[in-house]
């Protein structure tokens, strides 16, 4: 069962709730957490304030970039695989 490092959060209070102990609690518990999120705001990434569809076009097309970047970082293949393709979608807009 994974625990939180930092708090100390466990894998079967995740089960139960829809609290996170701390911050570090989004990165270790990523792979469960992700399509509840995805189900409620479109998206596993935090884009600020204004969502991603305020942003002019060439900032949502380089947000989405970035977001790609951090995830293949993270190792997060999921993630870059949907992220990707919301990027897909956006990129003949952006030369607008």
């Amino acid at each position: 069962m994974r625990r939180c490092p930092q708090c100390g959060f466990s894998e079967s209070e995740l089960a139960g709730s829809i609290y996170l102990g701390c911050a570090v609690c989004y990165s270790v518990f990523s792979d469960l957490i992700s399509p509840t999120i995805w189900s409620y705001q479109g998206s596993t990434v935090h884009h600020g304030e204004a969502p991603p569809a305020a942003l002019p076009k060439p900032g949502r097309v380089e947000v989405y970039r970035e977001a790609i970047e951090k995830a293949r970082r993270e190792g997060r293949e999921t993630d870059v695989m949907i992220l990707s393709d919301l990027l897909k979608l956006l990129e003949p807009e952006s030369g607008e």
